[in-house]
C-alpha cells in the first residue's frame, strides 16, 4: 500500500469557468474526513470575479505529483501545494515538498523541512557556486523567491473565509488539444456552475 501523505493545496486565483474542471481534478485527493473536495470548497475573491480555495488533503506522492502537473496545464491558475514530511511503512523518511505555480513563471518545486522552510541541498549549493555570476539571484530562485513575490499578495485572500451567499460561474472550459491549455481563459464569467461565495474571515496564514 502506498504511503498516504498529508498536506494543503491553495488555489489562490483562477477564472470561474475552470471550476468544474479543477473540481474534477481534485477528486484524486481525499480530505481528512475521508470525503472528496466538492463545489463548496470554492470562494470568490475580490479580484476580477476569480475563485480561490484551501483544501487539506491526504494522497500518495504519485497522486500529488500528477495533480500538480495537471493543474499547471491550465491558464490563469495560481496555486501552491505543501506536502508534509512523513515516514513510510518501512521507517524511511519522506521529504516535505512545496510546489508553487504561476502562469508567468511556471512551476517551482522545493524540498521542505518540518517547519515548511525550503531546503537547498549541498549539491545544489555547490552547483550555484561553481557557475558563479549572479549568486544572489541564483539562491533567490533556489528558494522560490520569484514565486513568493507573485503569490504573497494572494495568500491572505486564500487563508480564511466564511460562507456568505451563492455565486455562479460560466460554462466549463475545455483544454486545448494541442497545448493542454483552456480555450476559455478569457470567457465571460456569468453563469452555469454554482459555487459558494465566502467573505474574508481571518483564520490562518496560507503558508
Amino acid at each position: 500500500m502506498r504511503t498516504q501523505l498529508s498536506g494543503v493545496l491553495w488555489i489562490h486565483s483562477m477564472p470561474g469557468p475552470l471550476q468544474p474542471h479543477i473540481t474534477w481534478a481534485l477528486a484524486r485527493l481525499s480530505m481528512p474526513d475521508g470525503t472528496k473536495p466538492g463545489r463548496d470548497i470554492w470562494r470568490a475573491t475580490d479580484q476580477d470575479a476569480t475563485l480561490c480555495a484551501e483544501v487539506p488533503f491526504t494522497a500518495s506522492a504519485d497522486t500529488i505529483a500528477t495533480l500538480v502537473d495537471n493543474l499547471a496545464r491550465w491558464p490563469r491558475l495560481y496555486f501552491e501545494l505543501a506536502q508534509d514530511p512523513a515516514v513510510d511503512d518501512d521507517g524511511y523518511a519522506i521529504d516535505g515538498m512545496r510546489y508553487c505555480h504561476t502562469p508567468q513563471l511556471g512551476t517551482f518545486a522545493g524540498q521542505t523541512d518540518a517547519a515548511g522552510n525550503i531546503v537547498v541541498n549541498e549539491d545544489a549549493l555547490r552547483s550555484i557556486m561553481a557557475r558563479g555570476g549572479d549568486i544572489e539571484g541564483a539562491l533567490d530562485a533556489a528558494i522560490g523567491g520569484p514565486w513568493d513575490r507573485v503569490l504573497e499578495p494572494m495568500r491572505m485572500m486564500t487563508a480564511g473565509y466564511a460562507p456568505e451567499e451563492c455565486f455562479t460561474t460560466s460554462k466549463p472550459a475545455g483544454p486545448d488539444s494541442a497545448s493542454g491549455n483552456s480555450t476559455a481563459g478569457n470567457a465571460d464569467l456569468g453563469g452555469v456552475e454554482a459555487a459558494n461565495v465566502l467573505k474574508l474571515y481571518p483564520r490562518r496564514a496560507a503558508m
